[in-house]
């Protein structure tokens, strides 16, 4: 099957050391990991390294699905860059800006 690609791209105005922490501590990620408003996370665990593991538990609020998100960081850059693949091969490999620009 050949690989599609999607290319997106975000400008955040913010601090880069407050999008990190939001970005990457469990806290805060079960505060905005949602696909909808009938959607929740329930429980997260975040490695934010290389070579480190996330597990996002996606729950329906009704109670009548849910799904684990999890996969593998590939390549961790503090500031900067995260990359993963999912464990059911997906990959993400984002576009990595100047220090200087990613962090307005």
């Amino acid at each position: 099957m050949e690989k599609k690609f999607i290319t997106a791209r975000i400008s955040i105005h913010a601090p880069m050391e407050k999008v990190w922490r939001l970005w990457t501590e469990p806290q805060h990620i079960l505060r905005w990991n949602q696909p909808s408003a009938d959607w929740h996370t329930t429980h997260v665990e975040n490695n934010a390294v290389t070579g480190g593991q996330f597990l996002y538990a996606m729950r329906a609020k009704d109670g009548s699905a849910g799904f684990d998100f999890k996969g593998v960081y590939d390549e961790v850059i503090r500031f900067e860059k995260i990359s993963y693949t999912l464990t059911d091969g997906r990959e993400t490999r984002p576009y990595s800006l100047p220090l200087e620009t990613a962090s307005l």
